[in-house]
Formats: structure tokens, sequence, C-alpha cells
């Protein structure tokens, strides 16, 4: 039987080079697989730290807030110190706070519960260094830190400037405890799986000092280094699983379960690891528009709402606002600067409402915006400040601007619900794409819709039903930037590509032979002396596709277009 059975050379060379491939194989999953696990692991953990560094920025703004509060309501416009006793109390009840102070100018403090030598010291440091003197020079609070607080925790110092009659009062001077003021932030990850170390250097130093730290110490851990402010110093996380990397463990199951169930199961398994190195990590948010990163349709409900929680009978004003002309970008420039001129917009928008509304994208080239608190009479600086603005990308050294129609209703003088406000800001929007766009207009109670027909046409039915031949062309070279289907009929051509081979770009080009030399004497006088809007007459032959020469009376005027400059409007029909 085992003669019978006995494999010939070329089986068993085929089942050896088998056996040496699926041991590759295996040594390639163990090596592999370990190094894949380890990369998402750190990942996952790297994503992690990312967010919790991003939501420090909330926390600092706030203990910035409180010392603003702070200088705003002890010290009055006459440089007096009133109600500082109840307000410092009131702050000692904010978990964070340990102390707030007032030092004049001079170097009085006033304090609730004394003043600690550290703490002058750390003022004194403050003030005769950089940082003093851009807190001054700006007008803005200023962070220091870290700094050790009594009983060994370690604390943020806020500085805001105070300032009578223009000139330097003294600081408000807030003292915070790391921890406290940054727990939000802290608690996802006290929570959740990982360990971690944070620590913060000065502005003025590289050297990084502990902040806080979790109860266990981190082992391998993944480091993160950020800013959460443009003023904070440097910050560094870093942070490892509470159970431990699992990596290896990992990568070992991988392999026995590869070697067990052999080839076919190893072609499945990296088949299915193939799809997850291709599946990114990090997803956006669902309510994040991906181009411009900020809100979208579902963003913008979801964070107004939020806003408006509890002052449904708040005054706002919603705004929407459309890119004019915008698909022209796209066909014009391509579909990259319709991108690039959308985001300029987003930024452009942010900026000028800042903390006081709501922006998202809602459509393809809209944006509505909540201005809360302000009417319509309130918003008009806002709004004059969204369309005087600068709305301009560079592409390629080549300046391209662009502009914005807006329209706008008011709550509660127009209505309470977000579809009834957004209904009324569209039709204002459309009064003013109906009147030349570039403007704004409140809602007049008036409806554009029997006028809306007038933006339903495009460019193709327009062009392509016209009874008259069209061209349009650069006057200083003649070239030919756009032909109706009126002018194909006219000169015989089935389409554009058939009129353009034989045309060549070039308007003279239709011209017959006989009439050449009148007609060009005569468009470069045209050209020379004729003025926007003009409207100009000449009879003359052109040729067709076929040689048939046909008398035209042709319509020349000159117009200035946004995009391309002076351009010729020719219209022709037979004479």
């Amino acid at each position: 039987m085992s003669r019978k059975y006995k494999l010939r050379w070329q089986d068993r060379g085929i089942l050896i080079a088998a056996f040496i491939l699926l041991a590759t194989i295996i040594a390639y999953v163990a090596d592999s697989s370990e190094l894949y696990y380890k990369r998402a692991e750190e990942d996952r953990a790297l994503q992690a730290a990312k967010l919790v560094a991003r939501s420090f920025g909330p926390s600092l703004a706030q203990a910035e807030s409180v010392s603003r509060e702070l200088a705003q309501t002890t010290v009055n416009d006459q440089g007096r110190v009133t109600n500082f006793a109840k307000r410092s109390q009131e702050l000692l009840r904010i978990d964070y706070v340990q102390g707030s102070y007032l030092v004049s100018k001079a170097g009085n403090w006033q304090s609730n519960s004394g003043v600690s030598p550290e703490l002058k010291q750390a003022y004194q440091q403050f003030r005769q260094g950089q940082r003093g003197k851009y807190a001054v020079t700006k007008k803005r609070t200023v962070m220091q830190g870290p700094v050790t607080l009594k009983g060994g925790e370690a604390g943020l110092i806020f500085y805001r400037p105070v300032f009578v009659k223009g000139q330097l009062w003294g600081f408000a001077v807030v003292v915070a405890k790391a921890r406290q003021l940054l727990k939000e932030s802290l608690a996802n990850l006290d929570q959740g799986e990982y360990n971690y170390r944070i620590l913060k250097s000065p502005v003025e130093s590289k050297k990084y000092s502990l902040l806080t730290r979790s109860k266990a110490g981190v082992v391998n851990p993944v480091a993160f280094s950020f800013k959460p402010t443009t003023s904070s110093g440097g910050w560094k996380i870093y942070i490892s699983p509470k159970t431990g990397w699992t990596y290896e463990a990992k990568a070992k199951r991988m392999t026995a379960y590869t070697a067990l169930l052999g080839l076919l199961i190893f072609c499945l398994i990296a088949i299915l690891a193939l799809r997850l190195a291709h599946t990114r990590f990090l997803k956006k948010e669902a309510t994040v528009d991906a181009l411009t990163q900020i809100n979208n349709r579902l963003g913008f409900d979801e964070e107004l709402k939020r806003r408006l929680k509890g002052q449904e009978d708040g005054k706002f004003t919603l705004v929407m606002v459309d890119v004019d002309d915008f698909k022209l970008f796209n066909d014009l420039y391509g579909h990259q600067v319709g991108d690039m001129v959308l985001k300029q917009v987003a930024r452009g928008l942010k900026e000028a409402v800042g903390g006081r509304g709501v922006v998202g994208r809602t459509g393809g080239d809209e944006f509505t915006i909540a201005l809360l608190g302000m009417d319509a009479d309130d918003c008009q600086t806002v709004i004059q400040r969204i369309l005087t603005a600068d709305h301009e990308i560079d592409y390629f050294g080549q300046k391209i601007k662009s502009s914005l129609s807006i329209g706008y209703s008011d709550s509660p003088r127009q209505g309470k619900k977000l579809a009834s406000l957004i209904s009324r800001a569209d039709e204002a929007l459309y009064e003013v794409k109906l009147s030349g766009k570039s403007g704004a207009q409140y809602y007049s109670g008036e409806t554009s819709k029997p006028l809306r027909s007038q933006l339903g046409f495009t460019l193709h039915d327009i062009a392509a039903n016209i009874p008259a031949a069209l061209l349009i062309y650069k006057p200083e070279n003649g070239r030919i930037l756009f032909v109706n289907q009126g002018t194909l009929r006219l000169l015989g051509y089935d389409n554009l590509w058939d009129f353009f081979g034989r045309v060549n770009t070039k308007a003279v080009h239709i011209v017959a032979p006989r009439d050449m030399d009148r007609v060009e004497v005569w468009l470069k006088k045209f050209t020379a002396e004729a003025e926007t809007g003009d409207v100009h007459k000449l009879t003359y032959h052109v040729i067709s596709q076929s040689g048939q020469e046909i008398a035209v009376k042709a319509n020349f005027s000159m117009v200035d277009n946004p995009h391309y400059g002076k351009l010729v409007y020719q219209t022709m029909t037979t004479a």
C-alpha cells in the first residue's frame, strides 16, 4: 500500500515548497501581527491623549475668564477696590480656585487669606520676566506654572492686567489647583482604560515639571506634546493602558490560529488584516463638515438647540449665506478652487461671528449662522463685516475673488420655529439674488417665489435656445470662449468638437476670405474705441463648414466680466 501511494519527487517538491511557504507565512504573521497590533493600540492611546489635550483649552479659558471677571468686578473706574472680599469668597466656592488676589502696580496686595512668600516670589518673577511685559502690552491674561501649592499640590497662576483710564493699575491674580481645574478632562482617563502623566513647562523654559498623574504609573507610554492655548507654554501627556499592552498576546494567538487552521484560514485572515489595515481609526464626527471643519446641517441644528436650551424665547437672528456664482469656480478653475473658496468663507464666517453664535455649512455652497442674543438691528455690524471682508484666495499666484449674498430673519419677531426662520431667511436671500447678488436683505414679508423662475434657467438652457447665434471671445486675441447652438446651426457644425477643430478657437476664422481684411480693420477699431455696454453693428459674410458663404448681420458689445476681464459678445442673424 505504501508503495502504491508513494509520492513522486515532483509532488514532494511541491509539498516541500508549500511547507516552506506556509512556514514562511506563519513566521511573517508572527512578526507582522505583533507590529500591527502594537501600532493599533498605540494609535488608539494617542487618539485618547489628543482628545484629552484638546479638552484642556476650554478649562484654561474658564480660569482666564474668572481672573477677568475678578478684575472687572472689584476695581472701579476710579481705581478703588470695591466688593473684593465678597467676590473673593464667591470665587473660593469654585472647586479649582485656591485663592484670588489683587495686587497694585506699587505691590500692595488685597487678600482674604494672606499672601504666601512663594506667591509673592512667583509674582516678582512674572513681573520681571517677558510674560509680565506681554500681559501688559497685549492686555491679556497670562498663565504661570506649574507652581507648588500649599500641601504639595501642583497649581497654575492666572494674571489679568487691570487698567484704569488707560493706565496699568495692577493685576487680578487667581491661583488654581491644576487637577481640579482639569478634572473634567482627566475624568475621561481616570474612568477609562488609561494611566497617564501630564507635564508642563513654563513659557520661558523648556524644562518640564509634573502637573498631575494617575494613581498607577505608566508603562512604555505613548507621548504627545501640545499647547492648549497660544500662551500656555509646552505640555506633554504620557499615556498607557491600565491593563497593560496586549499586542504580544494578540500576536501569539493570531500565529496559533494561522498554524492550526492552515493556509486557507490564513489567507482569509490576511485579507481581513489588509482590510483592517486600510480602515481609518479616526472617523469624523457625524456633526462636522469634512471639508470646512465647521458644523454640518445636523451639527448646526444640535448646537443651536443646545445653545438655546432654557431660553427658547430669547432673541436671535438666523442668517443664510450663499456664495455667489459658486458653480463658476468649479467649472472655470476646478473643484480644488471651489473647495478653497468654501474653506476661506467658513474661516471668515467663524472669525466674524466669534463666540456670539453658531456657524454651519448646511448645503453645497450655503452656510447658516445663528447670532444669539441679537435681533436684526443688533447684528448689522456682524453682517457688514461678513459682506465687506476680503473674500479672496491665492491659487498659484492668481487672485480669485468671491462675493456673498445674505438673507436673514430674527426670532421671536418673525417666528420661533427654526424651520420658519430658515424659510424667511431663504426668501430674503433670493431677494438679494434677484437684485444682483453681493448684498444682504432682511426678510420683508413679501415672497419672492414667483420671481425665482429668473434663477431657474441655466446658462445652457438660455444659450441653447437663443434664436440668434452667439459668440463670446477675448478682444485682445480673438480667442473664442463660448459659442451657442445657434452658432453651430448657422455654420453647419454638428457639435463643439467639430467647430473648434475647424475654426481653431479664433473668432476671425469664421469670416469669409473676401471680407477678412475689412472685418479685421473694423474689429481693431471697435476694440480700441468701444465703451462697455455700447452696441456696434456690422454686416459681412461668414463661411460655413461646407465652405458656403453666408451673409450675416452682427451686433457687437463690449462687456466687463469679473473673471475674464474685457469680453466681446457678438450675436449674428442672417442678412
